[in-house]
C-alpha cells in the first residue's frame, strides 16, 4: 500500500470513529483565564480529534469555539494530530458561557459563593427545618426570594449547563451555599442546585448546629463512631427536648431517660446508642 492510499485509509477510519462520538457527546467547556487567542487554541488542542471545545476566559470576558480536526504531517502521514479550527460561539452555548462569566465576576469573584443570611422568623430554629416539610420548604423558598440570591439567578438561572456542555473540570462550575442563622443563634446550610432550567435550593444534610453549638444531624450516618452533645451553658432551653425528638426519628434509637446535659452517642450496625460518660 503506497503512502497516499495509507493516508486515505487512516482518514476514513478516524472520520468514522469520531463522527460517531461527536453525535453521542456534548461539546466540552474549558477555561483559560487571561489567555491570548493562541493560548486558547493550545488549550483546545488538549482534547480529542472529532470533538468540539469551547474555551472561556473570565478575566477578559471572552470565548472561542474550536472544532478539533485532524492534522497531518508529511513525515508521519498515518498519525494525525489535534488541529483546532476556530469559530465564533453562538446561542445557546454563547449565552451559557456569558452567564457563567457574569456569575464568576459577581463579588466575591469565583466559582463558589458563600452567603450569610439571617432568617427573620422568630419561632423557627434549626430543629424545625432539619427534616423535610413545610418549615424547610418555607426556608428554601425564602432563600430564593432574597435580592442577592436573585442577582445570582439572573446569571445562573439560564445555565442548564448539564444539557449544554461537558465541563472540563467540576471545580469550574457555579456553586452557592447559604449559611442561615436563626433568631436563637442556631444555623444550617442551604445550597443551590444550578443543574436545571431554574435554580433549586435545598438544605444540605448534616450541616445544622443548635444554639448550644451541638451538631443537628439529618441522618444517623453523620454520627460516626462517637459524637458528643452538651446542653449545659446558655442557649435555647428547647434544644434538649428538640434533640431528643430528632434522635427519636432515627431507627434503633436508644437514649436513657435519666436526666443530664452531656451525652456521647455512637452509631453502629446494632443501632444508635447514647450514654452519659460521667
Amino acid at each position: 500500500m503506497d503512502k497516499i492510499t495509507t493516508r486515505i485509509a487512516a482518514i476514513s477510519a478516524f472520520t468514522l470513529l469520531f463522527s460517531g462520538q461527536a453525535l453521542a457527546t456534548l461539546p466540552t467547556l474549558a477555561w483559560c483565564n487571561g489567555c491570548t487567542d493562541s493560548q486558547k487554541k493550545n488549550k483546545a488542542a488538549e482534547y480529542p480529534i472529532g470533538t468540539t471545545v469551547y474555551v472561556g476566559d473570565v478575566t477578559n470576558r471572552s470565548q472561542k469555539g474550536f472544532f478539533i480536526d485532524q492534522g497531518w504531517t508529511e513525515t508521519q502521514p498515518t498519525q494525525p494530530y489535534a488541529k483546532p479550527t476556530p469559530f465564533t460561539p453562538a446561542p445557546p452555548q454563547s449565552d451559557v458561557i456569558s452567564a457563567m462569566m457574569e456569575f464568576y465576576n459577581i463579588t466575591p469573584a469565583g466559582w463558589s459563593k458563600a452567603i450569610d443570611y439571617n432568617y427573620p422568623v422568630s419561632n423557627i430554629n434549626v430543629y424545625k427545618v432539619v427534616n423535610p416539610g413545610p418549615n424547610q420548604n418555607n426556608l428554601t423558598d425564602w432563600v430564593g426570594r432574597q435580592p442577592y440570591t436573585q442577582s445570582l439567578e439572573v446569571r445562573a438561572g439560564i445555565l442548564a449547563i448539564g444539557s449544554t456542555f461537558t465541563p472540563a473540570k467540576s471545580s469550574e462550575l457555579p456553586k452557592t451555599t447559604f449559611e442561615i442563622e436563626f433568631t436563637d443563634g442556631s444555623t444550617i446550610t442551604v445550597e443551590a442546585d444550578y443543574s436545571g432550567r431554574t435554580p433549586r435550593y435545598k438544605v444540605k444534610l448534616n450541616t445544622g448546629r443548635d444554639s448550644h453549638n451541638n451538631d443537628v444531624l439529618s441522618t444517623p450516618d453523620g454520627m460516626g463512631h462517637g459524637h458528643e452533645f452538651d446542653f449545659s451553658g446558655p442557649g435555647n432551653p428547647s434544644d434538649y427536648a428538640n434533640w431528643l425528638y430528632q434522635m427519636g426519628t432515627f431507627l434503633h434509637y436508644d437514649v436513657p431517660v435519666s436526666p443530664g446535659s452531656f451525652w456521647v452517642c455512637t452509631n453502629s450496625p446494632a443501632g444508635l446508642h447514647c450514654v452519659h460518660p460521667y
